[in-house]
């Protein structure tokens, strides 16, 4: 009994000291292939965040940038990871072409390192410090893409929205992806999509100061974008006149209005599109 029990205290202490060391390696940035793309690990994040089914519980992750991009230019997105009672953040993405293999490279930009510690620079995760923040974080990310383009491509991010305690339990994790065209043109050309008018996921939401719309059009047109509140009086608006083709970012102010669900009808191109948004003190 006593040798059990001798046993027993060195797996339990050699289990406590794997949890920790996980612990801080995750804080520091997951290893390179866990974004849940095509070729990835399966399950992402989850092989080590387990407490949780991937993509469960009331959090997402979304990327937002435009649709298409150029071979001699830096495409620009941005990544937000969010979850309600959420308060430390962590993500990987990767770009791979129509044949599943990684391309292009990415910039290192505020919050963001390579991932394998900076040895993978296919894949951008990040920085050593996980963030802390209450709720929802967001990074800016900027992908290379390889000399001459790489024909169409999609991202693959996965994120943690973790509890921040330091253990690798009740974390939940999420996954998404964007597919981008290669294109050449200007972006006064008309794009091929399959709608005039593309919503995107609206964030944050809910909202407490401001609210952003995040659209893709396929010919230039003047954008509207309106709430309204229970009673169907309008509460805000937002214009934009002879807006360029492509994916456009519009942030409307609601720091002045009463919590509450609002309506939003966004109208450009010669279509609609609603939904509604929750504002929150």
């Amino acid at each position: 009994m006593a040798n059990f029990k001798s046993n027993l205290s060195v797996i339990l202490v050699l289990a406590s000291s794997s949890l920790l060391v996980a612990a801080s390696l995750y804080a520091g940035g997951p290893p390179s292939g866990v974004t849940g793309g095509p070729g990835d690990v399966v399950g992402a994040c989850t092989q080590c965040h387990f407490s949780n089914a991937l993509n469960s519980g009331d959090g997402s992750v979304d990327i937002t940038g435009p649709i298409s991009y150029t071979p001699d230019a830096t495409l620009e997105m941005t990544i937000r990871a969010a979850r309600p009672g959420a308060a430390r953040f962590g993500f990987e993405i990767v770009a791979k072409d129509a044949s599943d293999a990684n391309v292009g490279t990415w910039e290192i930009t505020p919050g963001t390192q390579h991932a394998d510690n900076g040895f993978t620079p296919t894949y951008l995760t990040h920085a050593a410090d996980a963030p802390f923040a209450a709720d929802e974080f967001e990074w800016t990310v900027r992908w290379i893409p390889p000399t001459g383009g790489a024909g169409d491509v999609t991202f693959y991010a996965a994120a943690n929205t973790a509890n921040g305690d330091g253990f690798s339990f009740g974390d939940f994790i999420y996954t998404t992806s964007k597919p981008v065209a290669m294109a050449g043109g200007t972006a006064n050309e008309t794009l091929e999509l399959p709608e005039a008018l593309v919503l995107n996921p609206v964030y944050p939401n809910p909202a407490r100061t401001s609210v952003t719309f995040s659209y893709d059009m396929n010919r230039a047109a003047d954008v509207q974008i309106k709430l309204f509140d229970t009673s169907g009086k309008m509460a805000a608006i937002h214009s934009v006149q002879s807006q360029a083709s492509g994916s456009h970012l519009s942030t409307l102010d609601v720091a002045h209005l009463s919590p509450g669900v609002y309506a939003f009808r966004l109208e450009a191109a010669g279509s609609v599109k609603t939904g509604t948004v929750s504002i929150v003190r």
